[in-house]
């Protein structure tokens, strides 16, 4: 016999959310009378405060506060939360030199980019031809602790740098220099990815090429199970150590090494025949497997599945463990959508963001509101675009990187030439200067909960938008003893009926407590524990029984059989299982009771177990069997065979031998749905 409990009013259950939509807050701009380009930005973990890194070839003039070393100059800006500069610093020598990845240190700040300067201006680290991969550690305050170069004869480009697990660094580069300088890597023609391990003091320990005989640049490394993961795109063929052809043009092409960098595990392309370029990939925080994002001027073809909308389009792809594609998709419109950078969401989900010509059409339908723009779009996990925004001015305004702030909201930062107008509110000082679009994303708390019935547990869930960090709630119900949960999902009996103020309360990373309070009626419950059928029961074949509720309910009880009757009792005389529903005011309760055959048994007398197929096994057959016990006994009382499985007969064998033809005594102990337990003693005959 079975008991549930049901309400009669429910709140409908709201889809899990994939997060609310952005809202700008708040721009800003810096720059000087020439060209400021901001390449990345983040923001610290200490106080929360915005840090850009970038080039600059302005001279001294608005935010730009130090004359240029010579052409462009790293330019790093740092502001606090009151949106006050706290410091800015130029680092350079006398030719090209541009920041393109920072990242925060426990102590400070690494830099990483490309220069073509000797040592000059305050740049002291050797020159050794072309461009070099130029980084700099920074301490808090933005001062140089200290400064490496690495390069060859040819040139050579810093795009990112990460952490090693032994306190040292990964950078990542592209490189046609061949054996020179401190480069000691293989050249296989064109542009090869080029991957240096340093030390914590940024002194080079080894380093590894990656390519074939076209031009191969790496954009991106992120650590995977031990090992190291580049990507970025690649027009060679099988040639060089590349050892997957291309669809055509330029394709996407990630490869997997080893954390000594020395042994290549596997390496994967996706493109179509067109041009792909890969900008991103990331690790997929909430499942398994990479999200990676670049730019695709191809339509179907090769492996790549998603139509082109017109000229270029965002690429998006979500890869299992295998990096097989698990979905993909292309957002764009008919003109130039160039995808630049991806972040992540708590919820998992990918926001990529780029720079965009396109009017509405394809799948884009966020504007422009002129020239070149900032595009970012977010994609729900299961791979379709879930909100898109266009922020720019009249001009162009090219977006190149994204930061997720620790109050869940996003910046977007790059370069932009408008001035006042569209979304952007700070003119331009000439020419590029570096732009910043902050946006809010709140947290909107909600929870599923249904009004409820006095005298059970009621379950509430979190559906809040985004995912909390912590949860804090109150049901309202200081006489219950237990009125409060940190659990995401608590459960709570409710002390007396009535109705309750639930507060769920909620936390966001370092955004500000946010709050819902909902009423939770809980019915005063006059069926509870006033429904039951009794216990299961057994009855033989012909017969009927009579079902009805065994405790007496309010006057204004209704009925409800699961055959449908909805009279108080009724006759049955078929076997199975039969449920009564009663509804008194907003409150169900049922009970359940199952209907057996009564215990009947039959055992052979006699079986020949001689593999003619006929009568091999022995044991017994019957209906309304609950509970059984067989035992064996040969003429000598001792026991050859015992199970309490219905099903698993004799074949006439102990200890894996055959017993001989002869007369055993069997014991069977049965019983059915209820009643007592009965015993039938017999004999049978082996024959052989």
């Amino acid at each position: 016999m079975y008991k549930f409990i049901f309400i009669l009013f429910l709140i409908f259950s709201k889809a899990f959310a994939q997060g609310s939509d952005p809202v700008l807050r708040v721009d800003y701009a810096f720059g000087g009378i020439q060209n400021d380009v901001l390449l990345d930005l983040l923001e610290t973990t200490e106080d929360f405060s915005l840090v850009m890194a970038g080039y600059t070839n302005s001279i001294v003039s608005a935010e730009v506060t130090q004359n240029s070393f010579g052409n462009e100059d790293f330019w790093i800006i740092k502001q606090n939360i009151e949106e006050e500069i706290v410091w800015t610093n130029r680092f350079g020598g006398s030719e090209n030199d541009r920041a393109h990845k920072i990242i925060e240190l426990a102590d400070g700040y690494l830099i990483v980019g490309s220069s073509n300067s000797p040592t000059s201006g305050n740049k002291t680290s050797n020159h050794y031809g072309g461009q070099d991969v130029w980084m700099i550690k920074l301490n808090k305050n933005g001062g140089k602790v200290w400064e490496r170069s690495y390069g060859g004869s040819g040139d050579d480009y810093g795009v990112t740098v990460i952490t090693a697990p032994d306190g040292g660094f990964y950078i990542g580069a592209y490189s046609n220099s061949s054996i020179s300088g401190n480069k000691s890597a293989n050249h296989y023609g064109g542009m090869d990815y080029w991957l240096i391990k340093t030390n914590a003091l940024g002194v080079k320990q080894w380093d590894a090429s990656f390519g074939g005989t076209e031009d191969d640049i790496l954009q991106d490394v992120l650590p995977n199970n031990g090992n190291i993961v580049m990507g970025g795109y690649s027009s060679s063929d099988v040639s060089g150590n590349k050892n997957k052809p291309t669809f055509g043009g330029e394709d996407f092409w990630l490869v997997e090494v080893n954390r000594a960098g020395n042994t290549i595990i596997d390496e994967y392309v996706f493109g179509g025949t067109e041009n792909d370029r890969m900008a991103r990939m990331a690790e997929n925080i909430h499942n398994t497997g990479f999200f990676v994002a670049g730019t695709s001027e191809s339509g179907i073809g090769g492996n790549k599945n998603s139509a082109n909308r017109g000229g270029q389009d965002f690429w998006v792809m979500r890869l299992d463990d295998n990096r097989d594609k698990v979905w993909e998709i292309n957002i764009g419109g008919n003109q130039q959508d160039i995808l630049t950078d991806m972040i992540f969401g708590l919820d998992g989900a990918p926001i990529v963001g780029g720079t965009s010509n396109s009017l509405n059409s394809g799948n884009k339908n966020s504007g422009n509101i002129g020239g070149n723009d900032y595009w970012a779009v977010k994609i729900d996990t299961t791979g379709n675009v879930y909100w898109q925004k266009t922020y720019g001015g009249t001009e162009n305004d090219s977006l190149t990187t994204l930061f997720v702030r620790c109050d869940r909201g996003l910046y977007l930062g790059g370069k932009s030439e408008s001035g006042v107008s569209g979304t952007k509110t700070h003119p331009t000082r000439r020419a590029d200067d570096y732009w910043v679009v902050t946006l809010d994303v709140r947290t909107k708390p909600f929870f599923n909960a249904s009004d409820h019935c006095f005298g059970t547990a009621l379950n509430f869930y979190d559906r809040s938008e985004l995912y909390p960090e912590k949860w804090t709630w109150d049901f309202g119900d200081p006489l219950s003893g237990n009125n409060s949960s940190t659990d995401r999902n608590p459960v709570h009996t409710f002390s007396a009926p009535g109705d309750y103020n639930v507060t769920l309360k909620i936390k966001e990373g370092c955004q500000d407590d946010t709050t819902i309070t909902r009423v939770i009626t809980v019915f005063d419950n006059k069926i509870l524990a006033k429904v039951d059928l009794g216990d299961d029961f057994y009855m033989c074949e012909g017969e009927n029984a009579v079902l009805q509720n065994q405790k007496s309910v309010p006057s204004d009880a209704r009925y409800l059989w699961s055959t449908g009757d909805t009279v108080p009792e009724i006759i049955v005389s078929e076997f199975g299982i039969y449920t009564l529903t009663i509804q008194s005011a907003n409150c169900y309760e049922s009970s359940t009771i199952e209907v057996e055959n009564c215990p009947l048994i039959y055992v052979p007398n006699a079986f020949t177990p001689n593999k003619d197929g006929v009568n091999e096994t022995w044991g017994a057959e019957g209906v309304g069997i609950r509970e059984f016990e067989l035992f064996i006994f040969n003429r000598w009382g001792e026991m050859i065979y015992t199970t309490q499985d219905f099903y698993a007969w004799w074949d006439g064998t102990y200890m894996n031998r055959n017993c001989q033809q002869d007369v055993y005594v069997y014991k069977i102990i049965y019983r059915g749905i209820t009643g007592p337990q009965k015993e039938l003693v017999g004999t049978v005959t082996l024959y052989r």
